[in-house]
C-alpha cells in the first residue's frame, strides 16, 4: 500500500509541476496564479506519505492530532492543484468577444448570439 501512495504522490506532483511550468511559460502573468496554486498543491500532496509512514510505524495513537493535520494538508494540496489547473485552463476573452456570452463578434455591432451591447469594438 505504501508503494501505491508514494507512486500516486510522485505522479500527482509531477503532473502539477509540469502543468505549472508549461502554462506559466506560455501565458506569462495570466498563468502565474494558477501555476503557483498547482505547484504548491503538488508539494502539499506529499503530506500523505508522512501520514502513511506515521500510521504504518504506529507512531501516532488514536488521539494524536498529527494524522488529521497531515490528511487535511494532503487534501488541501489536491484542492490547490485542481484549482490551479482550472485557473490555468480558463480561456481569456479576445478583443472582439462579447462581454456577456463570449461569442466572437468581429465585424458586427451587436452580438448575434445573445443580443448584448456593442461587441464589435
Amino acid at each position: 500500500m505504501g508503494v501505491v501512495i508514494i507512486l500516486l504522490c510522485v505522479v500527482v506532483s509531477g503532473v502539477g509541476l509540469l502543468t505549472a511550468v508549461v502554462t506559466a511559460s506560455r501565458h506569462g502573468r495570466r498563468g502565474l496564479a494558477g501555476a503557483c496554486g498547482a505547484a504548491l498543491g503538488s508539494v502539499l500532496v506529499w503530506a500523505w506519505v508522512s501520514l502513511y509512514v506515521g500510521t504504518a510505524e504506529r507512531v501516532w495513537t488514536a488521539r494524536s492530532v498529527a494524522p488529521w493535520g497531515l490528511a487535511c494538508t494532503g487534501a488541501v494540496g489536491c484542492a490547490l492543484l485542481a484549482w490551479g489547473i482550472v485557473v490555468m485552463r480558463r480561456r481569456v476573452p479576445g478583443r472582439y468577444d462579447c462581454p456577456r456570452c463570449g461569442y466572437d463578434c468581429k465585424g458586427v455591432d451587436r452580438c448575434p448570439e445573445c443580443g448584448g451591447g456593442t461587441a464589435g469594438r
